[in-house]
């Protein structure tokens, strides 16, 4: 076994999971990337030559698969889920066995391989609704309102009540935004981006829920944050990951992209979507001196400008909203 350590990431090839591969590849870890590639190899390919790289095409459904993946690791970060409440909505069953059984199958291999260290990308939706002058924080009563949480909280409680060898921690991510090789647009900034970009025009239903929002970059710094940190200090703890000011009315969402891209932003009363949750990020800036670097109106611009080279032609293609993609076992 090489002297650097191995990271697993199950689902690294994905939005977040392709910047964190290349993160970790960058200071110095072996990574090994688990990934049925849904969503396309973009990062793969980018990585494929690189000597601390490896790529497992594999299910998380498939103990062989994470069995072959964890030998020797020393650490697994677990991004692999159908994520989303439009995706989870669409086929209960398999989301339940995706996002849930395969956490029962990661803790237990964990500890057969004796990993030292588990990662949990879980989300801050599983607060679901709080008034809006209420800030949560991880100690904070959970209130989910979409399958995607309920699965992200039974995940979380697998994850501390099974583990017995290997150091768990819990990564509660605010709604990522931003650009990522595997693009997606069925997020709240991006979807607003890609409507101000093609239709001159950002459209917002509902507007006055409140909602935590986080770059996929720095969430890729927070995973890389958590392996670096002592284990004293993460060790069976949640934090959520994201910035306090970076906690938006989707309204004052809607106008601030609009500005930004120079266009028009339309508020209509009808919503589809009544989850708002004011999150506060203190501790892990506290703990572990995490804070995120990325803001809403360069990450527009960044993504306008991948749209002027020519980068997303087809981005009415499935590959790009989770909810449109039938995942097959």
């Amino acid at each position: 076994m090489s002297a650097k350590r191995k990271i697993v990431i199950t689902g690294g090839a994905g939005y977040i999971g392709g910047h964190l591969t290349g993160l970790l590849l960058e200071n110095g870890y072996q990574v090994e990337v688990l990934d049925k590639l849904l969503f396309g190899d973009v990062y793969v390919r980018q990585y494929q030559d690189h000597p601390d790289f490896t790529f497992t095409l594999g299910d998380v459904l498939n103990i062989a698969d994470l069995a072959r993946a964890f030998r020797d690791a020393y650490a697994v970060i677990h991004l692999a889920a159908v994520v989303g409440d439009p995706a989870c909505a669409k086929n209960p069953e398999l989301t339940r066995l995706v996002n849930v059984e395969s956490t029962k199958s990661v803790v237990e291999l964990a500890d057969i391989y004796q990993v030292q260290r588990l990662l949990f990308a879980s989300s801050c939706s599983v607060y679901g609704v709080a008034p809006g002058e209420v800030w949560l924080n991880e100690g904070s009563y959970l209130n989910p309102v979409s399958l995607y949480a309920e699965t992200r909280i039974e995940s979380e409680r697998i994850i501390l009540n099974g583990c017995k060898h290997t150091t768990p921690t819990i990564l509660r991510l605010a709604t990522v935004y931003g650009y990522s090789k595997r693009m997606r647009f069925d997020l709240a900034v991006n979807i607003m981006t890609l409507k101000g970009i093609t239709q001159s025009k950002v459209m917002v239903l509902g507007g006055s829920q409140y909602r935590p929002f986080v770059h996929c970059q720095d969430v890729a710094r927070a995973f890389h944050t958590m392996l670096e940190a002592p284990t004293e200090t993460v060790s069976r703890e949640v934090f959520n990951v994201g910035n306090s000011d970076q906690n938006y009315r989707i309204k004052d969402l809607g106008r601030l992209v609009a500005g930004t891209l120079d266009v028009e932003v339309e508020i209509a009363q009808e919503r589809e979507d009544d989850r708002s949750y004011r999150v506060d990020f203190s501790k892990i800036a506290w703990l572990t001196g995490f804070e995120t670097i990325r803001e809403i109106p360069e990450s527009v611009l960044e993504i306008k400008a991948h749209f002027q080279d020519g980068d997303f032609k087809d981005y009415g293609d499935q590959c790009y909203y989770n909810v449109r993609y039938d995942y097959m076992l």
